[in-house]
């Protein structure tokens, strides 16, 4: 056999076994699970996605029905915060997504960067962390206990905000002022630390826990702004969404060389 001949064996092997993987699950036409992602699909799709994203086994499916393979290239042409490119990339197959919205541009791409090493993320992250924690000590207003919302009360401590022209942008009450303080403070602590090849997901941690854990938002049928809350962490939510990129990245980056 030649090398050419073996070289085609292996990658006939390889389109076979991403179609293995490719499989689609029996489910209902009309099921809910239908619209709902699987808890096998949340690594690196889960690091950031919009209400209304379809779930990555819908990709699969239909990567299944044309029969892709890891000699093709797929182009989604409004890729969103990029579930097609990153499923494809975990199956193998290269992909091209085009987005013009630029929070998904920046979304898509950091989930298709599986370049920074895990353990990388996980000695750059905690650097960050403890700073940021460190001056929130400082000024009296740490993330657990109730000293922080006495001290804001009180007139004792100014908090940090964002420049008029900026609070206009935002939905009223979308965020409640200590926990944008302490967004602000986490947010200095990861642009000055030195490290640029673990920005984008620190980022796109930082962008996912704003939205969620630490905003008044709801999503649920339409985003709107719940009563605001007092208080909310950020600086540990962050933290372990810094953590969940690296263990996925763990899992994935043997697929690295696949260009997406």
């Amino acid at each position: 056999m030649s090398l050419h001949d073996g070289a085609a064996s292996v990658s006939l092997r390889a389109t076979r076994e991403a179609r293995a993987v490719m499989k689609p699950a029996r489910l209902s036409e009309h099921s809910e699970a239908n619209n709902k992602m699987l808890d096998g699909d949340r690594a690196v799709h889960n690091w950031y996605r919009f209400v209304l994203s379809f779930p990555p086994h819908l990709v699969r499916t239909y990567l299944w029905r044309f029969r892709a393979g890891r000699t093709h290239t797929v182009l989604d042409p409004f890729c969103g915060a990029g579930t097609t490119i990153v499923e494809c990339k975990k199956l193998g197959i290269r992909a091209v997504g085009i987005e013009a919205h630029l929070m998904s541009h920046f979304a898509a791409e950091a989930k298709v960067d599986w370049n920074p090493r895990c353990n990388g993320l996980l000695r750059h992250a905690p650097k960050i962390a403890t700073a940021a924690k460190t001056q929130l000590r400082r000024e009296g207003l740490a993330e657990t206990g109730m000293a922080a919302q006495q001290a804001v009360l009180s007139g004792r401590r100014k908090l940090k905000t964002l420049p008029p022209g900026e609070m206009k942008l935002l939905l009223k009450n979308s965020i409640s002022p200590l926990p944008l303080h302490r967004a602000l403070v986490l947010l200095k602590h990861m642009r000055n630390a030195p490290g640029k090849k673990y920005k984008g997901h620190e980022l796109l941690a930082f962008a996912k826990i704003i939205v969620s854990s630490a905003s008044n938002l709801h999503f649920v049928p339409e985003v709107g702004v719940r009563s605001p809350k007092a208080d909310a962490e950020v600086v540990a939510p962050w933290f372990a969404e810094a953590r969940a990129h690296a263990r996925a990245e763990s899992d994935v980056c043997v697929k690295e060389a696949v260009p997406a």
